[in-house]
């Protein structure tokens, strides 16, 4: 690491290279952002109309690149 780098910019990296970590208010596992059960539905309905109708593995293999859940199915 860079000598000129703060205490609290090493911890915070440290955190965000460790698997499981906090950033602002959200909880993120190896980099992916973890999703409440609540969530979790309107995300995969989201990404399916924004990405398009390409069918569901298609569908969360996209959400699966950015968020997290635990018991996915990969």
């Amino acid at each position: 690491m860079p000598a000129d780098i703060s205490n609290e910019e090493k911890i915070a990296n440290q955190k965000e290279n460790s698997e499981l970590y906090i950033k602002g208010n959200q909880l993120y596992f190896k980099g992916l952002l973890i999703l409440k059960l609540e969530e979790r539905k309107c995300i995969v309905l989201e990404m399916h109309h924004e990405i398009g109708h390409f069918g569901q593995h298609w569908t969360f293999a996209e959400v699966y690149k950015i968020f997290y859940w635990h018991n996915q199915t990969k």
